[in-house]
């Protein structure tokens, strides 16, 4: 991953998890598909890891649920 902070993601590591590009991160955030950043350095959003982990165990299930 490409934390410079410890314990926070960046956008760029979102990306990679979700394996799709930082400008994909970035529409995710404008159209409030993904959680608020639990904080910013500068401009730019960061994300706890456990954060991204609810919110891809939510999408994971929401998408189960929408298959039943």
């Amino acid at each position: 991953m490409n934390t410079s902070i410890p314990g926070y993601l960046t956008v760029a590591d979102v990306a990679e998890r979700l394996n799709v590009k930082p400008a994909t991160v970035r529409r995710y955030l404008h159209k409030k598909d993904l959680p608020e950043p639990d904080t910013r350095a500068g401009q730019s959003p960061l994300w706890k890891e456990e954060t991204i982990q609810a919110w891809e165990k939510e999408r994971k299930s929401a998408s189960w649920s929408r298959k039943k």
